[in-house]
C-alpha cells in the first residue's frame, strides 16, 4: 500500500502574492463543519515570545481588527444571525471570550495536548463548524476559507502593516516567528493551506496584507453599513465594563485610520482627549528607555485585568448581574 505524502504548504499555496490574493477573493470553498479534534501539532512558540514582549500593541491591534472584521458583510450577516453580539451584554460575554482566547493562544503551553492552549483550539473550530452548519441550514450561506482569512488578518495584520500607529518595534527574527506561528495556528483553526493569510516568509505575509488592507478592508469603510456601526457601538459600550477608558468615536477614528480612511463623524471633546491619549501611549512604547517601561507596565496590567474578568468579574457582574456576566470559555468541555 502506498501512503501518499502529505503536500507542504509551500507547494500548496500560490506561487506569487498576487496570485495568492486573486484565489482569496474569488474561490468561494467553505469550512468543513465536521473537524476532528486536534490533539498535537508542531507549533512554534517563538511567536509567543513576541506577544508577551508586546501585549499592548497586541491587544489594540486585535480589538480594532475585529472591528474591521465586523465591515465584512458576509461576516456581519452570520454574526447577526447568531445572535451572539446584538446588545452590550451579549457583546461584552463574546468578546471578552475572544480576547481570552487570543491570551491563551499566546500564553498556555503549547506541547501539552492537555492544556488550556488546545482546549480553546478545539473549542474554536467547534464553535466555527457549528455556526457554519446553523449559518447555511438558515439561508444565510457557510463560513468560507475566504471569511476565515480575512478573521485572520483582524488578529495580526495591522501588526504587519501599521507597526508605527500601534507603537510596536519588530527585529526580523520576531516578524518570521510571528508569521510562522499564525501559519500553523491557521492550518489548525481550519484554514486550508492554499488560503491561509501567511505565505513561506514574513516578506510575503506582509505584502499579501497590505493588499488587503487597501483593496478589501479599506473599501468596506468607505461604504459601512448602519448595522456595522450599530454591531461596533454595542461592541464598544460592551467592553467598556473591562476597560473604562474605552470610547467609541476615539477607537472608530483610530480604526478608520488604520485602514486609511477618514472618520466623518467629528470627535466631541472628551472622544478627541481620549484618541490622542491613546495614540500618545501607544507612540511611547515605542521610543527607546521609556517604551520599555511602558510595555512593562502594560504587560503586567493586562496580564492581571484579563485573570480579574475571568475569575472575579466584579464590574460586569455590577452591571450586567451575576448570570449574564458569566462566560464560558469552553462550553465543548461542558
Amino acid at each position: 500500500m502506498v501512503v501518499k505524502k502529505k503536500e507542504h504548504i509551500d507547494d500548496v499555496q500560490p506561487k506569487t502574492v498576487d496570485d495568492h490574493f486573486e484565489l482569496i477573493m474569488n474561490d468561494k470553498e467553505v469550512i468543513d463543519e465536521e473537524p476532528a479534534d486536534l490533539s498535537s501539532e508542531d507549533l512554534p512558540e517563538c511567536g509567543q515570545e513576541y506577544y508577551k514582549n508586546n501585549k499592548l500593541a497586541f491587544a489594540v491591534a486585535s480589538l480594532t481588527g475585529v472591528m474591521a472584521v465586523l465591515s465584512n458583510p458576509d461576516i456581519l450577516k452570520i454574526l447577526i444571525y447568531t445572535k451572539q453580539s446584538g446588545t452590550q451584554c451579549t457583546a461584552f460575554r463574546r468578546y471578552l471570550e475572544t480576547l481570552l482566547h487570543m491570551y491563551t493562544w499566546y500564553t498556555c503551553d503549547v506541547t501539552d495536548i492537555t492544556s488550556r492552549w488546545y482546549k480553546s483550539l478545539n473549542t474554536i473550530r467547534w464553535k466555527h463548524s457549528s455556526n457554519s452548519k446553523r449559518s447555511r441550514v438558515a439561508g444565510y450561506g457557510a463560513i468560507t476559507q475566504r471569511d476565515m482569512v480575512l478573521t485572520q488578518f483582524g488578529f495580526f495584520g495591522f501588526i504587519l502593516v501599521e507597526p508605527k500607529k500601534l507603537g510596536i518595534l519588530s527585529s526580523p527574527e520576531e516578524l518570521e516567528g510571528i508569521n510562522h506561528y499564525w501559519r500553523v495556528f491557521g492550518h489548525m483553526i481550519g484554514i486550508s493551506d492554499r488560503f491561509n493569510l501567511c505565505r513561506k516568509n514574513a516578506a510575503e505575509t506582509t505584502k499579501l496584507c497590505y493588499r488587503i488592507q487597501r483593496e478589501v478592508y479599506r473599501k468596506y469603510f468607505e461604504n459601512v453599513s448602519k448595522e456595522f456601526e450599530k454591531m461596533c457601538e454595542v461592541l464598544v459600550n460592551g467592553l467598556w465594563i473591562t476597560d473604562l477608558s474605552l470610547d467609541y468615536d476615539a477607537l472608530m477614528y483610530f480604526t478608520y485610520s488604520l485602514v486609511n480612511v477618514p472618520y466623518k463623524k467629528p470627535l466631541g471633546l472628551y472622544s478627541w482627549l481620549n484618541h490622542k491619549y491613546r495614540v500618545t501611549v501607544l507612540y511611547l512604547c515605542s521610543v527607546p528607555i521609556i517604551g520599555y517601561l511602558m510595555r512593562t507596565y502594560f504587560n503586567y496590567f493586562l496580564t492581571l485585568n484579563y485573570w480579574l474578568m475571568e475569575n472575579f468579574p466584579i464590574l460586569p457582574i455590577i452591571r450586567f448581574g451575576r448570570k449574564e456576566s458569566r462566560i464560558n470559555l469552553y462550553p465543548k468541555y461542558h
